[in-house]
C-alpha cells in the first residue's frame, strides 16, 4: 500500500514538529520534513510540496483558517487539507468547511484520531470530530428556532402597531403620534410596550433599528 503524503504546518514549530514526529510512527503516513508556522508559508509549502493531505492549525499568523484553505485550492484545486484548532466553534468549522477543507478537528483529540482523519480525507471522506459536528448542528438548530420565534413576532405586528412604529422611526413623541393617529396616548403606549415586546427590544430606537432591519419600515 501507497504511503500518504502528509505536511504540518503550526504557527508554534515544537508542536507541529512532535505531531509530525508522532503521525511519521503510523506505518501508511509519510511525513514530509518542513513544518511551516506563517500563514503564507504554510500556503507556498503546501503548493510545492503538494502532499496527500495537508494538516494545517487554524490560527495561522497573516491567513487564518479559511482564507489559507481558499488560497491553497485555488493553485491546487484538488489538495485534501485537515483543519486543527485549540479554539474554536460552529462559525470556525462551518467557515473552514465552505472554503474547500476536507475536514476540521480539535487540537485535544488523540493522535490516533488525527491519523484517521488524515486517512479519511485522503479517501475523499469529509471527517469533523463528532462531539464538534453536533454542537454545531445543535447551535445552528437554535439559531434557527431563534429566527423563527422573531419572524413570527414581528409577523404579529398589527397595521396600527406598524403605524405607530413609523411615526416611532421619526422621532415623534407619544403626543405627537397620538394627535396624528386620532388616538389616546394611552392607546399609543400600550402599542409602543407591545412593539417592544414583538421586537424584542429594549426601547424605542432599538425597536425601530429592528424594523428598519427587517424591512418593516424604511426612511422616507
Amino acid at each position: 500500500m501507497d504511503s500518504i503524503g502528509v505536511l504540518v504546518g503550526d504557527p508554534q514549530y515544537l508542536m507541529a514538529d512532535a505531531l509530525a514526529r508522532a503521525l511519521d510512527r503510523e506505518a501508511d503516513l509519510a511525513i514530509i520534513e518542513e513544518h511551516p508556522t506563517g500563514g503564507l508559508d504554510v500556503i507556498a509549502s503546501v503548493i510545492r510540496h503538494r502532499p496527500d493531505v495537508a494538516v494545517i492549525d487554524y490560527w495561522l499568523p497573516g491567513s487564518h483558517g479559511p482564507a489559507a484553505v481558499r488560497a491553497i485550492r485555488a493553485s491546487v484545486p484538488d489538495q485534501r487539507i485537515l483543519v486543527l484548532s485549540a479554539v474554536s466553534g460552529p462559525d470556525q468549522v462551518r467557515a473552514c468547511l465552505q472554503a474547500g477543507a476536507a475536514g476540521f478537528l480539535p487540537k485535544s483529540v488523540p493522535v490516533t484520531l488525527v491519523a484517521e482523519a488524515i486517512r479519511r480525507a485522503h479517501a475523499g471522506e469529509n471527517p469533523v470530530f463528532k462531539a464538534r459536528l453536533e454542537r454545531m448542528m445543535t447551535e445552528l438548530s437554535r439559531r434557527c428556532l431563534e429566527q423563527d420565534i422573531r419572524v413570527e413576532r414581528l409577523l404579529s405586528l398589527t397595521p396600527r402597531e406598524l403605524a405607530v412604529l413609523r411615526e416611532m422611526s421619526s422621532g415623534r413623541s407619544v403626543p405627537d403620534i397620538a394627535r396624528r393617529l386620532s388616538i389616546r396616548s394611552g392607546t399609543v403606549r400600550g402599542h409602543i410596550h407591545s412593539i417592544l415586546r414583538k421586537t424584542d427590544a429594549h426601547n424605542q430606537l432599538e425597536a425601530v433599528a429592528t424594523a428598519r432591519r427587517e424591512g418593516l419600515i424604511r426612511d422616507e
